[in-house]
């Protein structure tokens, strides 16, 4: 059996093993997991789509010296803030201290955008202020909070570490 594509492995597992914090399958949830497979619908069109437009770039500027032209940085940029700002208003619901979805706890929907997100800032990409950025603050708090996040997150964290010496070393 083979299963491709993060979202629906993590459902896969989350119905196989009765996971349901992080997959709503109970049928008094079904409002539940309909948010969870609203975010994972739009995912690709949107927040996944942040990796191929900033970190891609950056990775081949930085370590295969493929110049990232400075006004395609700028629009990229400025599309990213645009995507961030709409993942929050849109999937977070302008209510603080929610998860994807206006629900009170994370689901599999928040462990898919996380890193997308994350990324930009660990990677230095992109600076999100508090002010600007109020609820999705708070849910990057709050996801950073979770069990296991910094063993995850590793490899970024070594690669920001790459990152950083490469633009020093210029």
């Amino acid at each position: 059996y083979h299963l491709a594509e993060g979202p629906a492995i993590l459902q896969y597992l989350c119905e196989k093993n009765n996971w349901d914090q992080w997959y709503p399958t109970h049928s008094d949830r079904i409002r539940d997991r309909s948010k969870v497979m609203e975010y994972l619908s739009y995912h690709h069109s949107s927040t996944r789509l942040l990796s191929r437009t900033m970190v891609f770039p950056l990775l081949q500027d930085k370590f295969f010296k493929k110049p990232w032209d400075a006004a395609v940085r700028e629009q990229s940029t400025t599309n990213a803030l645009s995507t961030i700002k709409d993942f929050e208003r849109i999937f977070l619901l302008s209510t603080p201290g929610c998860y994807v979805g206006g629900l009170q706890h994370p689901t599999i929907a928040d462990l898919i955008a996380y890193p997308e997100i994350a990324q930009l800032t660990q990677l230095g990409l992109i600076k999100l202020p508090s002010s600007d950025f109020p609820v999705l603050d708070q849910w990057l708090s709050n996801m950073q909070s979770l069990p296991m996040h910094d063993a995850v997150h590793q490899a970024v964290f070594k690669l920001s570490e790459m990152v950083n010496k490469s633009s020093k070393a210029k």
